[in-house]
């Protein structure tokens, strides 16, 4: 538990199994989806707000909750968390791999600033007083959602008959 009252506590496994055990169709209530993200309701329907969402009836899209879960944490630590057998759930191609590549240093430090801005940036940081990296979302899960945005038609299209690759690339939306 963080020492700091405004730092975010990551989701216990629990309810994380217990939501990725929700079909895509569901609704999430929104106090449940701001304790799956660290935050409170109100921090939620601001960050909502802000985006221009509508929740309905104080709910959101099982879809956009999952969305918001993996922006807000760490993809390894909420694999992690889920286990084995309740990340069956999750498309085997959205796992994780590990790579290695040589990238200039000039680059490398470039997004592990960017990475920490955004993370200071989040709005579940910004409520609090003392930065606390327990929760940053680190470099990984930057770069790997620069590179989802950097994939063309033309490469999806290429692996239309690839249903593990289609359904990785469009999770958490049900294809």
């Amino acid at each position: 538990m963080p020492i700091e009252p405004a730092a975010p506590n990551f989701p216990r496994p629990e309810s994380l199994a217990r939501f990725f055990g929700m079909p895509p169709s569901a609704r999430v209530a929104l106090a449940e989806a701001a304790e799956l993200l660290g935050t409170t309701a109100s921090t939620l329907r601001a960050m909502l707000r802000e985006e221009g969402a509508q929740p309905l009836r104080g709910t959101l899209p099982w879809t956009e909750a999952a969305a918001y879960l993996f922006d807000a944490w760490p993809r390894a630590q909420i694999l992690d968390a889920l286990g084995d057998d309740v990340a069956k759930v999750i498309p085997p191609d959205f796992q994780l791999t590990r790579v290695t590549w040589p990238l200039p240093i000039f680059v490398v430090r470039a997004m592990e600033h960017q990475a920490a801005a955004a993370w200071r940036n989040d709005p579940r940081v910004r409520r609090s007083v003392a930065v606390h990296p327990g929760y940053a979302r680190g470099v990984a899960d930057y770069v790997a959602d620069l590179l989802y945005n950097e994939i063309d038609p033309a490469t999806v299209e290429a692996f239309r008959h690839d249903r593990a690759f289609l359904r990785a690339f469009h999770y958490p939306i049900p294809d």
